[in-house]
């Protein structure tokens, strides 16, 4: 009798463990399953800075995903793309074949479109940021989204402020590449503007720009307007100074960086340019406050975007259970509508664009980026 009774124990006993390493595991597994985002982003190179900046902003993103959500589980999955869409495409396949992301962020204009379709063609949902080309949003709308504002969402500002100075004639410098093509297009094809544009297309890699330069500085016109990298920008105002060209400099975000203050120095003195992030708002100020204590600097737009972009891919996960469902996260985002962020109150499009706050206008004032004020 005594040896049923212990042959019973024992069974009971082997029974729970097995119940109870069952259930551990099975918590395991939950408590270890990862959602993975792609980061595809030059973090090499004459672009890196933005790179870098985007990540500041992802990781800040995902340590607020954290304390919001606790259940969330998202592990991003950082990629160079050398600024480079040949490279970016190899890099986005390393990320889909080896890490098996279910969404990816993409900086730049002319890597985020490199990647447009090979994401939509495997149900990956893309967030493009600094992506200001409007070819991204062409065509049908699936899993392809974008916090940015649009290269023509930078022009009128900037041409208000030009035919309201007498600005006649504008030398147009713009990168040859999806980015900067955007704006010279949005530029050239802005209604009822009274200045005239003489476009100086350069090469994305090009830092030397004296042959342009010195075409400009014959050509009639009264000003210049840039748009590259930052690191050209510098080449730019240095190599200008050394011919003696005096016009006036205006650019578009991407000069907003601190290279471009030890670099140029004094030459980057009234510079203007167009920007569409403010730090300083009600939506923003606690954002700026974190990330201040963080990196010990204020955040700029690429921070701002690349943050955002995390947010609300975050959100739709969340939404959707926590689960990699790439039709309810593009459903989760299709409607959002006056959501708060730090860039503001954003609402998206039916193209996947969002759209929120005002481009305005920012200079270099005793050695800072300040708002332009008249």
């Amino acid at each position: 009798m005594k040896k049923i009774i212990w042959t019973i124990i024992i069974m009971v006993v082997m029974a729970g463990a097995v119940f109870f390493l069952g259930y551990k595991n099975s918590n395991d597994a939950t408590e270890g399953h990862f959602i993975k985002i792609g980061a595809l982003l030059p973090l090499s190179g004459n672009a890196a800075n933005y790179g870098e900046g985007s990540r500041e902003g992802i990781e800040i993103a995902k340590d607020d995903l954290k304390s919001k959500y606790l259940n969330l589980n998202i592990q991003v999955v950082y990629e160079d793309s050398f600024y480079d869409p040949k490279r970016a495409v190899d890099g986005y396949r390393k990320l889909k074949d080896i890490s098996n992301i279910s969404a990816i962020l993409t900086g730049g204009s002319q890597i985020s479109s490199a990647v447009k379709n090979l994401s939509d063609k495997d149900n990956v949902l893309q967030m493009a940021i600094w992506s200001g080309a409007p070819s991204y949003s062409s065509g049908v709308h699936n899993f392809t989204f974008r916090v940015t504002a649009l290269a023509d969402e930078h022009i009128p500002a900037l041409v208000e402020y030009l035919d309201n100075h007498n600005y006649k004639k504008l030398a147009l410098l713009y990168a040859n590449n999806e980015f900067g093509v955007a704006f010279k297009e949005s530029f050239e094809n802005f209604p009822n503007k009274k200045i005239s544009v003489v476009p100086y297309g350069f090469s994305s890699e090009d830092m030397d720009f004296r042959t342009l330069l010195l075409k400009v500085k014959n050509d009639k016109t009264d000003a210049i307007f840039f748009v590259g990298l930052v690191k050209q920008f510098v080449g730019v105002l240095k190599e200008a100074n050394e011919l003696g060209i005096k016009k006036k400099f205006f650019s578009q975000w991407s000069v907003e960086d601190q290279q471009l203050l030890d670099g140029a120095n004094d030459l980057a003195e009234g510079i203007i340019y167009t920007y569409p992030f403010d730090y300083n708002t009600p939506y923003s100020k606690d954002f700026t406050f974190k990330y201040q204590q963080k990196y010990n600097k204020v955040p700029n737009g690429y921070v701002a975007e690349s943050y955002v972009g995390t947010m609300l891919m975050g959100e739709a996960i969340n939404a959707c259970q926590n689960k990699v469902n790439v039709n309810c996260w593009k459903d989760y985002l299709d409607k959002i509508k006056n959501f708060p962020t730090i860039m503001g109150l954003v609402t998206m499009d039916s193209r996947g664009d969002i759209k929120a706050g005002k481009v305005f206008l920012k200079t270099v004032k005793d050695g800072k980026f300040v708002k332009l004020e008249e």
